[in-house]
């Protein structure tokens, strides 16, 4: 019975704080579609679900306990670089939006 390794949790875990931060809540489809990257499907795709939903779990605790900038200290610890993404996001998303005229 395949179990992830320490690495593996920790991706796992990533990817679920990361969602936790892009939409207030880590869900495990998008989750599961991101790590496709990281892990062969055919091989463990059957065997993965359970351990996304202890880390979407643990995620959504941290994030309803103890709040945004606890899950995102959590994710620098972890991959720094997820981070770095979720800046450039935001700035790309604020200029492609930018704040509109407020009416008299």
């Amino acid at each position: 019975d395949w179990k992830p390794s320490e690495e593996e949790t920790n991706i796992i875990y990533s990817f679920a704080l990361q969602n936790c931060l892009e939409h207030g809540q880590a869900q495990m489809g998008s989750i599961m579609g991101r790590l496709s990257q990281n892990f062969d499907m055919n091989k463990y795709g059957r065997l993965l679900p359970r351990y996304v939903i202890a880390e979407v779990n643990r995620a959504n605790s941290l994030m309803q306990k103890s709040g945004e900038q606890s899950v995102r200290e959590e994710l620098m610890k972890i991959d720094s670089s997820k981070i770095e993404r979720l800046e450039k996001e935001k700035i790309k998303i604020e200029r492609t939006f930018p704040e509109l005229p407020k009416e008299s």
